[in-house]
């Protein structure tokens, strides 16, 4: 997305302030909540080596201690455990000043830093899916899918910082610097259990649990200009130039599913990969750099304003994840930390000589397919006037703005690209009914570009709506004529009376929709 902070640029005079809030949610008070239990920070070393496959571990001793190291390497923590839950709590501090330098020159800074922690949860959840059997018709018919209690917890911790520094060497001249950073870490645990009819027969119980953890980082450096050319003129130009690195983490991603058979009067446990995902963790990392310009230069004409401008932006994205399954030789009791426990070489089963033994182990599963990388250019110029008309109380802006989008993404599978050149034009008129009434008549022409991830061929799993999302790299960019009706009254200063109405016309948008015919669940994006 596109963000524009804009913070006061000359304090008028020393501030220092610092605010801290405590939050009670009632949803969890103070007890325990489902918490993520300890997970990897990032792949172990043993691993980047590759993994033999449990076949030729088996016969081939040094296969099977490579592979009884790989498995010992990631810990036995599956499933969630419950903790105690800290106060929600945040702090903020902020730093405003004015200096005189070189010679009475104003120096401008801004500072803040600020941190917040907060803790959600619930026990008392439920999450189904049904599916339509029949016509629709008032003898429509739904058949249960999924009917599952859900208890969840989660934690986030947001660190960020902002310092803006402002120069004004001449009256008519500013110059600004702005540093962003932002920190935030998140993480998830939940746990679901009960029916599952379109896998399991009535008396099987499905229960499965999933844990995650999203680390998130930015760092922005904007510099931007004002300056006044051109003597008396008022000939205004402005410029700025940002560029921002972000990058998002998700470190051992588990997820852990099973079900209860208890229907032959004593409790059955079994994993069945054949029904849904084996034991998984998943290790994804995501980095992106964006480089974006503007330029605008005013020129007043007379009583009207001509403007003229263009932009630029540069952005690329890499996306990388890889997938590690369990396998087993050893049956499921029912011991989750028991089972993971027993991870790699059955004890002494090197001694007694090939076929070795082996617990539960680690495959790598990998898909190519889930790996991408993206780039998107975006160029555009514009031109715009604002000017009264014939009659001193009618006023006109318009303009056209021209823009040329090149976005591609490439993937194992499939590539996908878009390359566009749009005329957005957009007309207003601003009617003064009296001096503090207007009336107000628009129309504009706008883009809307499919995200990344929409974009990108990549499947991801969502754990919450048990279905697999998949982009779409045959989409194209939406176009959205937009027409806009309003009426003002400005009663008093600082108050404000209005009524509006809007339409827009979309050609081409952008939905989420269930892929038809698929075996699981999958969602897509169409046109």
């Amino acid at each position: 997305g596109n963000i524009n902070i804009g913070t006061r640029a000359f304090p008028d005079h020393s501030t220092l302030t610092f605010s801290t809030s405590l939050t009670y949610d009632s949803q969890i008070g103070f007890d325990d909540v489902l918490h993520a239990s300890g997970g990897l920070e990032h792949i172990p070393d043993v691993v980047e080596g590759g993994i033999p496959s449990i076949a030729s571990a088996l016969t081939n001793k040094e296969a099977a201690e490579r592979l009884d190291a790989a498995s010992r390497a990631f810990n036995p923590g599956m499933v969630p455990v419950r903790q105690s839950a800290p106060v929600n709590q945040s702090y903020s501090v902020a730093y405003g000043n004015r200096f005189d330098v070189l010679g009475g020159r104003p120096l401008g800074i801004v500072a803040s830093l600020s941190y917040d922690q907060d803790v959600t949860g619930h026990d008392t959840g439920t999450v189904g899916q049904y599916e339509l059997t029949g016509p629709v018709s008032t003898n429509d018919l739904l058949s249960t899918e999924m009917n599952l209690t859900d208890v969840a917890g989660g934690r986030e911790e947001l660190l960020g910082g902002l310092v803006n520094l402002s120069f004004r060497p001449h009256p008519k001249h500013e110059l600004g610097v702005n540093l962003i950073y932002s920190r935030a870490e998140e993480t998830f645990a939940r746990m679901q259990s009960g029916q599952l009819p379109r896998n399991l027969i009535r008396g099987e119980i499905f229960e499965t649990s999933v844990m995650q953890q999203i680390e998130r980082e930015l760092r922005t450096l904007q510099g931007r200009g004002e300056h006044v050319l051109f003597g008396n003129r008022n000939v205004r130009l402005e410029w700025n130039s940002t560029y921002t690195q972000t990058s998002q983490g998700e470190p051992d991603l588990r997820i852990f599913s099973s079900h209860r058979d208890t229907t032959g009067g004593e409790t059955r446990y079994i994993i069945a990969p054949s029904l849904y995902t084996r034991p998984t963790r998943y290790f994804r990392d995501m980095s992106e750099s964006s480089w974006s310009n503007d330029f605008s230069l005013a020129v007043p004409i007379g009583s009207a304003t001509v403007k003229i401008g263009s932009s630029y932006m540069m952005k690329d994205r890499q996306f990388r994840e890889r997938r590690f399954e369990y396998g087993q030789t050893t049956g499921y009791t029912g011991n989750p930390d028991g089972f993971f426990g027993n991870a790699g070489l059955v004890e002494g089963s090197l001694e007694a000589g090939a076929p070795y033994e082996f617990g539960n182990y680690i495959q790598e599963v990998t898909q190519r397919g889930n790996n991408y990388d993206a780039e998107q250019t975006v160029g555009a110029g514009f031109a715009m006037i604002d000017m009264p008309l014939f009659l001193s109380n009618l006023r006109f802006i318009g303009g056209l703005r021209a823009e040329y989008t090149d976005q591609f993404v490439l993937n194992a599978n499939r590539n996908g690209r878009i390359e566009e050149l749009d005329l957005l034009p957009s007309i207003n008129l601003v009617y003064a009914l009296t001096d503090n009434m207007n009336a107000r008549l628009a129309y504009g022409r706008t883009l809307a570009r499919p995200s990344f991830r929409e974009f990108a061929p990549f499947n991801s799993y969502d754990f919450i709506n048990s279905v697999q999302i998949i982009g779409n790299p045959e989409l194209e960019r939406t176009l959205v004529n937009n027409f806009d009706a309003r009426w003002e009254w400005f009663m008093r200063t600082g108050e404000i009376l209005a009524v509006s109405a809007f339409y827009k016309d979309f050609s081409n948008p952008i939905e989420q929709m269930l892929s038809p015919g698929a075996v699981n669940r999958e969602i897509t994006y169409q046109n």
